[in-house]
């Protein structure tokens, strides 16, 4: 995993970031999958979570049996 450490933003009560998950299985090429993440919090907790990912990770042949 890695962040893009420039694109941090945070305003009030949500805080968004930048970053990239690399799946690999043995066999197969790596694929990398961009993340941006937005969250709301109250306090110390995360109240809501928004993730948007390109590919779209449900549509990833390599995560198609994952837990299965």
């Amino acid at each position: 995993m890695r962040y893009d450490d420039a694109s941090w933003v945070e305003s009030g009560n949500k805080v968004a970031v930048r970053l990239w998950i690399t799946t690999r299985r043995p066999g197969e090429a790596p694929t990398e999958i961009e993340v941006v993440l937005i969250a709301t919090y109250e306090g110390d907790r995360i109240r809501h979570l928004l993730e948007l990912t390109w590919p779209d990770w449900t549509q990833v042949e390599a995560l198609d049996s994952y837990g299965s």
